[in-house]
C-alpha cells in the first residue's frame, strides 16, 4: 500500500469517526482543523500578534473573526515555507529537520520520533526550490525564547532578531550580540546533527556546507 493510500484511508477513518453519534453526556468539544496552503499568519483580519498589522487591515475574513471570538486562538506555532513539510509536521508532530521532508515531495517510509516539549523551534531548508522572497533560501534557523537566529548555508551569513519586539524580522541584531549568536549557533548545530538533518552540497567540490557552529 502506498503512503498516499494510507493517508487517504486514515483521513476517511477520521471523517467517518467524527460523524458517529456521541453518547449522552459527552461534553468534549468539536475540533475542526482547516489547513490552508500558502496562507501567511497575517493574511487574515484576525491578529495573531499582540497588535494588528497592516496586512490584518488589508484582508477581510469575517468568518475567521467569528470562529476566533467563539473559540481559542493559538499564537505560538511554526510552519515551513512550502506546504509538504508543514503537512508532514502536522501528521507526525515533528519538525522538518527531523522528518526530513524539506521539499514538495519525498520518499515515504521514513521513521520519525517525537520531540520533547520544550519551546525551542528548529527550521531546516537545504533545498533551493525556485521561488524568491524574504527568508526564502537554503537556510536553517532556531527560535529560542525571544530570539531567532537564521543561518544561510550558502554564504555563512547569520541574522539575529528579537521576535518579541520585531515580529517582522526587520532589524538584524547579530553584530551587537556576538555571544548570543555563538550560543544559538551551537544549539542549532547540535540539534541538527542529532536529527541527522540534511545540508546543501557545494557543486564545485561535492562537500557539504558547514554546520552553523563550524
Amino acid at each position: 500500500m502506498t503512503c498516499s493510500r494510507r493517508y487517504t484511508l486514515a483521513a476517511a477513518f477520521v471523517a467517518a469517526a467524527s460523524l458517529q453519534a456521541r453518547p449522552a453526556g459527552d461534553d468534549r468539544p468539536d475540533i475542526i482543523l482547516f489547513m490552508v496552503d500558502d496562507m501567511g499568519w497575517q493574511d487574515t483580519s484576525v491578529p495573531f500578534w499582540t497588535q494588528r498589522t497592516p496586512l490584518n487591515e488589508r484582508y477581510e475574513t469575517p468568518n475567521m473573526e467569528r470562529l476566533a471570538s467563539r473559540g481559542m486562538l493559538f499564537t505560538q506555532a511554526y510552519a515551513s515555507s512550502i506546504s509538504s513539510p508543514s503537512r508532514c509536521s502536522l501528521l507526525t508532530g515533528t519538525n522538518a529537520a527531523r522528518h526530513r521532508v524539506t521539499n514538495w515531495t519525498f520518499r515515504c517510509g521514513q521513521m520519525t520520533d517525537g520531540e520533547d516539549g520544550r519551546r525551542t523551534l528548529i527550521w531546516n531548508y537545504p533545498h533551493v526550490w525556485g521561488n524568491t522572497g524574504p527568508g526564502i533560501d537554503n537556510n536553517c534557523a532556531i527560535h529560542q525564547g525571544d530570539w531567532k537566529l537564521i543561518y544561510y548555508y550558502k554564504t555563512g551569513r547569520k541574522e539575529l532578531f528579537d521576535i518579541r519586539s520585531d515580529i517582522g524580522e526587520q532589524h538584524d541584531l547579530s553584530a551587537g550580540r556576538p555571544d548570543l549568536v555563538r550560543a544559538l549557533s551551537r544549539e542549532l548545530g547540535r540539534r541538527l546533527r542529532k536529527m541527522r538533518a540534511q545540508r546543501p552540497v557545494y557543486k564545485a567540490t561535492g562537500q557539504s556546507c558547514p554546520w552553523p557552529d563550524e
